[in-house]
Order: C-alpha cells, then sequence, then structure tokens
C-alpha cells in the first residue's frame, strides 16, 4: 500500500479516482493536494442523441461562464462514439478539434454514401458520381470520367441517367448494367435513413468487407450515420445539413486553437484540461464489447480510470439508459455480470446525478 499526492485534480475528483483504481494494480491511495470543488456529475440520458445534444449544451454554458474552450475535453472508448456529438457541435457552430481521427464528414466511407444520397436527389452533380464509380471493380479515374460526362450529358438533354448507363452498357471489361440496376433500385426510395440501408445491403457493405481490415468498425459508423439521417424526413434536408457540417469543418480548422478537444482515453494520456467530459459509459460501450469477450476487463478499468484523472475541475460521467446491446446479445453470462458496469461501482455520496428529460 502506497499514499501518493495527486497535484492536479480537485478533492472531490480524487475522492472518485480513488474507488475507481484498478482492482489489480498496485493497492494505492492518493491524497489530494488542492482544495475543494465541485462533485463529479454522473449524467444518465436516455441515448446518444440526447447524450450529444446535453453535452453540447453545458459546454456551452460553461464557455458562457468564462472557461476557455481548450480546457474544456471530451473523451471516449472509440473514435465512433463521439459521432453524434460531433454533428451537434457542429450544427451550434461550437469550435473542436480531435485528437483521435477524422471529422465525421472527412470519413471516407460516410464521403461515399453521401455520394449515392447526393446523385439520388441530383442527378447531375457529376463530383459524385466520380466518387461512386470509381468504387465499382474495372472503373478508374479515365473510365469514371466519361461515364460521369455520358451521364450528365444525357441529363441535359432529357434522359434518365439509368438508361444512359443501360445504353452505354460495356466500357472495356466493365457492364454498366448491374450499376444502373442497383440505381435503378435506389432511386425508387427517398427517405434518407432507408436509403443508406439499401445502399449497404445491396453494395457497401460487401464492398467495405472486402476493402477495409476495420470494416466492422466502419459500419458502427455508418449505423450512427443512419441514426441521424432516421430524424429527416426529407432527403434534401438531411444533405443540407450534412454539407452545412462540412464548411464549418473548413472554418473551424482556421481557428484550431479556440477549440475544445475530442479524443479517446489513449490519445489522452498525459494530457489535463479543467472540465472533462466521458462519454458512454455503458456497457458494451466503454468497458468495451471486444474487450469484454476477450477477457481484458482489467485493461477497460485502467483506461476508465485514466479518463477520470484527465480532469482538474469538473468531471461529468455520462451514461444511456438504452445503452448497447451488443454484449448482451452475445454473451448471457456477460449480461449478468455487474462487473462490467462501472456506473454501478461509484459510491452514490461521491457524486450528484443528473437525469436528463
Amino acid at each position: 500500500f502506497k499514499l501518493q499526492t495527486n497535484y492536479r485534480s480537485t478533492i472531490e475528483i480524487v475522492n472518485l479516482i480513488n474507488e475507481m483504481i484498478p482492482r489489480k494494480s498496485f493497492k494505492k491511495e492518493l491524497k489530494a493536494h488542492r482544495g475543494r470543488g465541485e462533485k463529479p456529475v454522473l449524467v444518465k440520458s436516455w441515448d446518444r442523441i440526447e447524450e450529444a445534444n446535453f453535452v453540447a449544451q453545458r459546454i456551452e454554458e460553461l464557455m458562457e461562464d468564462g472557461i476557455p474552450p481548450s480546457e474544456i475535453a471530451v473523451l471516449y472508448r472509440v473514435h465512433s462514439h463521439s459521432m453524434d456529438l460531433q454533428m451537434e457541435l457542429m450544427r451550434r457552430r461550437i469550435n473542436f478539434k480531435i485528437f483521435s481521427g477524422l471529422k465525421f464528414t472527412e470519413l471516407a466511407h460516410i464521403k461515399d454514401i453521401m455520394a449515392f444520397l447526393k446523385v439520388i436527389q441530383n442527378p447531375s452533380d457529376k463530383l459524385s458520381w466520380l466518387r461512386i464509380l470509381k468504387l465499382f471493380p474495372g472503373i478508374g479515374k479515365s473510365y469514371s470520367g466519361r461515364i460521369a460526362d455520358e451521364i450528365t450529358d444525357g441529363i441535359a438533354r432529357g434522359m434518365d441517367p439509368v438508361n444512359v448507363m443501360r445504353k452505354i452498357g460495356m466500357l472495356g471489361k466493365v457492364n454498366l448494367d448491374d450499376i444502373a440496376n442497383l440505381f435503378d433500385e435506389l432511386f425508387t426510395l427517398s427517405d434518407p435513413a432507408e436509403l443508406i440501408k439499401l445502399i449497404r445491403d445491396l453494395f457497401y457493405d460487401e464492398y467495405m468487407m472486402l476493402r477495409y481490415p476495420d470494416y466492422r468498425d466502419r459500419q458502427l459508423d455508418l449505423e450512427r450515420l443512419t441514426e441521424m439521417a432516421d430524424r429527416y424526413s426529407k432527403l434534401g434536408d438531411f444533405i443540407s445539413d450534412m454539407m452545412l457540417s462540412e464548411k464549418v469543418d473548413v472554418e473551424r480548422d482556421l481557428n484550431s486553437s479556440d477549440s475544445i478537444v475530442l479524443t479517446t482515453v489513449h490519445q489522452a494520456k498525459g494530457l489535463e484540461w479543467k472540465v472533462v467530459f466521458v462519454l458512454s459509459v455503458n456497457p458494451g460501450d466503454f468497458p468495451h464489447y471486444m474487450a469484454l469477450k476477450e477477457g481484458n476487463l482489467d485493461e477497460e478499468e485502467r483506461i476508465f480510470y485514466v479518463a477520470i484523472t484527465r480532469a482538474k475541475d469538473i468531471l461529468y460521467i455520462s451514461t444511456q439508459r438504452l445503452g448497447n446491446p451488443v454484449p448482451f446479445r452475445s454473451n448471457r453470462i456477460v449480461m449478468r455480470n455487474d462487473d462490467i458496469n462501472f456506473i454501478s461501482r461509484i459510491p452514490e455520496d461521491l457524486v450528484d446525478e443528473w437525469e436528463i428529460e
């Protein structure tokens, strides 16, 4: 047993840290060098959307109270957990920078799906056709340019893009009839969420499996995109909001020094902020379901410990009642194991609880 001094955090945060020391680590107790502050807050929301709305609103309030954006960080177990929050921050025009990867709208698979949606909405969108066509085997830069020109020229003459592709037929070794058949089905839909599901079912999920070793993570991103699209009844409205987000990205990057930080816990090691939000502390999300499947709960405990020790003054730990169903579908033993629920280990007297309604 060893007594150590913590110079970073307030007494209230250190009290919680002492309760969450990983069980297989060296036994120690931290003593706070600093004075008293606010209790950590356990925030209970319904789902990711509600969580994102709360975090974005609270960040706005904290900045209005004078806390510099650079002293606010949002931490999460894996990058995909930040997607809903990224969209909400962009909608509110809150500047942020990401340590853990690309912004949501910059991900290749998100751009691919959005290109499909854009040509459904506007078949004359040549740039989107160029991106889509190069996804298909045998179509490179040269062929995609020729086909896109034929499609847009045909549309200008009053032709349907599907009929244009069927008229072209074979181009080298590429049979455009297959692509025409795909779009023939896609053009029957206008609901954005249903379109994304159909694009994945008919083509894109198989494409990802063949191209990307991390295709499962990319599938999770597309599920997030589908959840976002499901809030819209009109395809044009969804595309407009996503395009607005892309424009905000460009503006933000020009002034990234005045931004809050979004990062995985792994990338946050050694860093500290006045205010820290820890997202999605639900079994299956944090601790992550893959770690649970591989029996690495002790490593997940260490990662959570790192997360809460990044906060100097204010700490928010967010959990969702809806949570992540993955571990419960795949492992009934895991479902009954309270060890995987970090929230259940937090003593009630050490935190304030906020229910989001």
